[in-house]
């Protein structure tokens, strides 16, 4: 799971993670893979 500041950094990201309580790293891992400001994380 991303960190607090990592979130801070993706508002965007916090209503779908609300929406979503289940997701698990694996769909971090693939946020990670296609999103390379993630990736630097």
């Amino acid at each position: 799971m991303l960190s607090t500041p990592a979130f801070s950094l993706f508002p965007q990201w916090l209503p779908v993670a609300a929406a979503q309580p289940a997701m698990s790293a694996p769909w971090w891992q693939w946020v990670a893979s296609t999103d390379s400001l993630t990736a630097r994380l």
